[in-house]
């Protein structure tokens, strides 16, 4: 599927319409959307708009920056936004559809989207930015939104975490973490084990 759709397939284009008509009737009517593309492109304003709107509402003040301020883990990040702040990372490649610039904030759609997802998704919940946390990130953002913005969250936020956690691009980082993991859980059952005397009782 990711194949076809990088190659821009008109078949799996075609078939990506049919099936939101078939799942979504009412949101791709009011779409006004008469293929994918528009369908996407309508799916994305609409993110656009309601992250903007999101963003004025923010009750915590952001700082953003170029690379050196990234959270080391999810808790820091929770910690930070409790005290009023959240650093958000600001750079990157333009994105096709969030790359309008806000005027008064001087930042772009994707700049905000940062950041609100960050507080919405992440900070709100108390997600992380493993896999299963990504999916609860989601999920609870997609509560605050519209049907058609949804499809466009959907989108950049599993595209995100199938990049991040599934491509093997981050493998040098996750894999030293998992080995921790799996000696940590290893360790807690043979303390567990000790401190019944060595038996094997449940």
């Amino acid at each position: 599927a990711y194949q076809e759709a990088v190659a821009g397939n008109p078949d799996y284009d075609r078939a990506i319409f049919e099936r939101y008509g078939d799942i979504m009737p009412e949101v791709v009517e009011k779409s006004g959307a008469q293929n994918y593309d528009q369908l996407r492109e309508a799916a994305y304003l609409a993110l656009s708009d309601e992250v903007r709107s999101q963003f004025d509402r923010l009750p915590i003040q952001t700082t953003y920056h170029s690379g050196d301020a990234e959270y080391a883990v999810p808790s820091a990040m929770i910690r930070d936004a409790l005290g009023g702040n959240l650093n958000v990372f600001r750079g990157g490649d333009p994105h096709e559809f969030l790359d309008r610039l806000d005027p008064v904030t001087g930042l772009t759609d994707n700049e905000m989207f940062r950041a609100v997802h960050d507080y919405m998704g992440h900070v709100a919940p108390g997600s992380t930015f493993r896999p299963d946390g990504e999916e609860i990130a989601y999920a609870t953002h997609a509560q605050t939104m519209s049907p058609l913005a949804q499809m466009a969250l959907l989108s950049e936020t599993r595209g995100q975490n199938s990049l991040v956690n599934y491509s093997g691009l981050n493998a040098d980082i996750i894999e030293p973490m998992e080995v921790a993991k799996r000696q940590l859980k290893e360790r807690a059952l043979a303390e567990k084990y000790l401190a019944r005397g060595g038996t094997d009782e449940d």
